[in-house]
């Protein structure tokens, strides 16, 4: 697994080379919350994030229903995010 600080992150994603999935780990919540911001521009540029978006806590969701997200096609979209 690849470890970005905050900047290679930014500089990455906005040459449109956007993974499959990211783990965000560390005690910088802000950092954490403006790189979720940073991906969800790039996945989102021309719209869609009402179809594709979805947001979970880890704590209280059933994982079935993640695992649906997950297997589900986007819509009007080249992608779909789903943060947990």
């Amino acid at each position: 697994m690849a470890s970005w600080q905050f900047d290679q992150f930014v500089k990455i994603t906005q040459s449109h080379k956007i993974e499959p999935f990211y783990v965000f780990l560390g005690e910088e919540i802000y950092l954490i919350e403006e790189a979720l911001k940073t991906l969800k521009n790039q996945i989102f540029q021309n719209g869609g994030e009402d179809f594709n978006l979805d947001v979970y806590d880890a704590s209280e969701v059933d994982m079935e229903q993640v695992a649906q997200a997950v297997e589900t096609l986007p819509m009007m979209s080249e992608r779909r995010l789903i943060i947990l």
